[in-house]
């Protein structure tokens, strides 16, 4: 096919950037921003050229090529993205002839790839893998069989498109850019291939991973997002966003978050109504959309109260670990869309539990900002008799500002509740999750028990002793603690065995010592395991250590 029926569209560097395109049969080829001098200096200093490792090399010719580590995000997704970081030769694309991408290569050795390159490859592919994790797509570093050498490159469309992640854009393409990608090339005759240049990103993971989200979003029918002024001019090619977030099809290296919007792609005045009228991209849809074939990944949570999917569940024992009977349930998902609303269930086994449930976005290049609320079920009795209907009623809800994920601490009493995680509700606020509660049981009081390992011996209450930190004979937290109790925890009791909570230690007299008009309270001190339950030991067995503390 002649390279005149391909559009092709690049950004001219002038002072005012501008596009120049050739008429085509087809989408134009869209070029991810640089970071140019103006944008590049914080962030260190563009790499020489000519020092390039394999810039000459042909892959064709280089036996055995690299293995990356083996990353994949949905294995039965019905598309696939293919973080190609081995090299990759095209004899065409578009209008480029034996185009040559070199190994992704940060340490001159373009033979395999060392510890820091597996880390910097993982961290792309976890970032691009949360950008499309809404999508029935398959984010993996293994190459798809439709992509391989000698296959149809027709058989690849609607199915699979390679990143090729490597060089710099000046080893073919001519121009700087961070990326290029031709726009609809995954359904149309264009090679399925868009590319990423490292050399032009400082080699940096995020940077890195924001340019293959874009160009990749080219290829699934994305145009830039730009910024106009009132009167419809176009201001800024890519829209920067704000320092919290920015658009992916924008520009969105230096935002804390970078995810998928809702974006001015043109505008349109129109003299008989004297108003400018845009148009506005729906990042999300178009690349849903049916021509590409895929569309949003399957729900993996029920939407309502009866389809909700029960929580995975761990319970433990007590013996030996200084804590209450406790029971673990977790459960991990996707928010898909901003309407999405995940519902999972568990059961409450104690008659009262102190209960707290987090929601936690993707720890590396997170798009979710979470919500959690926590639901419980009850009878409604009807006011003209009938069976009693099963009615649902909040208990608790979390959505803070200054966090993407969320937690809900409360008490609870036996029985099944849910957990329902949500978006925030920003457009682009979607991505993956996970679930953790702990519910620990309130309604079995502490039964104490001996650190043995751990008891304080060392005389406390006279003054000048050797267990006496401070010098002036009393007893308090600081000094037990002094004196090496790894559990931070301490019993102490006076001579009739009442228990002394560790904060009032310090400022406590004995009944015992307020009748005896200043007499010195007899107290007994020992560092202890916080709780064992199932055991009931009496405090005289617990303090076989005790000793003499006096405080007047």
């Amino acid at each position: 096919m002649s390279a005149r029926r391909f559009a092709f569209c690049r950004l001219l560097e002038t002072e005012t950037p501008r596009f120049t395109c050739r008429k085509s049969r087809l989408e134009p080829l869209e070029h991810r921003q640089l970071m140019t001098a103006a944008t590049a200096v914080p962030f260190g200093h563009a790499m020489d050229e000519s020092a390039l490792i394999g810039r000459d090399w042909d892959p064709r010719e280089r036996i055995p090529a690299p293995r990356p580590p083996v990353l994949t995000s949905f294995p039965n997704a019905a598309a696939t993205v293919y973080l190609d970081f081995n090299g990759h030769h095209e004899d065409q694309w578009g209008s480029y002839q034996d185009v040559d991408t070199p190994v992704f290569d940060i340490d001159g050795n373009p033979w395999s790839f060392g510890a820091a390159e597996v880390a910097r490859i993982e961290e792309i592919w976890r970032r691009v893998a949360e950008d499309f994790a809404p999508f029935n797509v398959n984010v993996t570093t293994v190459e798809p069989l439709v992509l391989a050498a000698g296959a149809d490159s027709s058989a690849a469309n609607g199915t699979a498109l390679r990143v090729a992640i490597g060089g710099s854009s000046y080893d073919w393409y001519g121009h700087a850019a961070g990326g290029v990608g031709y726009v609809d090339s995954f359904t149309n005759p264009v090679s399925n291939v868009v590319y990423v240049f490292p050399q032009q990103l400082s080699h940096n993971s995020r940077y890195i991973a924001e340019a293959v989200s874009h160009e990749s979003g080219h290829a699934f029918g994305l145009n830039h997002h730009h910024v106009y002024d009132e009167d419809g001019n176009q201001t800024a090619e890519y829209d920067p966003g704000t320092f919290e977030r920015a658009p992916i099809m924008g520009v969105s290296y230096y935002a804390d978050r970078g995810t998928w919007g809702r974006g001015r792609v043109a505008s349109v005045r129109i003299p008989f109504f004297d108003r400018v009228f845009y148009v506005v991209q729906d990042d999300m849809e178009v690349i849903a959309r049916n021509e590409n074939g895929f569309g949003y990944r399957p729900d993996d949570h029920g939407e309502g109260f009866q389809s909700a999917t029960p929580m995975n569940v761990i319970s433990g024992s007590t013996a030996g670990t200084g804590q209450r009977s406790w029971t673990r349930v977790y459960a991990s998902g996707i928010i898909a869309t901003n309407e999405d609303r995940d519902f999972m269930s568990f059961h409450n086994p104690y008659d009262s539990a102190e209960v707290s449930l987090r929601v936690d976005v993707a720890d590396v290049g997170a798009n979710l900002d979470a919500k959690i609320e926590l639901w419980r079920s009850f009878l409604l009795q009807p006011r003209h008799g009938g069976e009693p209907q099963l009615g649902y009623e909040l208990v608790a809800t979390a959505d803070p500002d200054d966090d993407l994920g969320a937690t809900i601490t409360t008490q609870l009493q036996a029985g099944r509740y849910w957990v329902v995680v949500a978006s925030h509700g920003t457009y682009g606020d979607v991505g993956q999750f996970t679930v953790t509660g702990t519910l620990v049981d309130q309604a079995t009081p502490p039964i104490y028990t001996l650190d043995t390992l751990n008891a304080v011996r060392n005389g406390f209450g006279e003054p000048g002793g050797e267990g006496d930190i401070n010098g002036d004979g009393s007893v308090n937290l600081d000094d037990l603690n002094l004196v090496g109790n790894r559990f931070g925890q301490i019993l102490v009791a006076d001579s009739q065995q009442a228990v002394i909570p560790p904060d009032s230690v310090s400022a406590y007299q004995s009944p015992w010592a307020r009748s005896s008009r200043g007499a010195k309270s007899r107290l007994s001190v020992a560092a202890v395991d916080e709780v064992l339950a199932g055991r009931d030991e009496p405090l005289d067995r617990l303090l076989p250590f005790g000793f003499a503390g006096w405080r007047a």
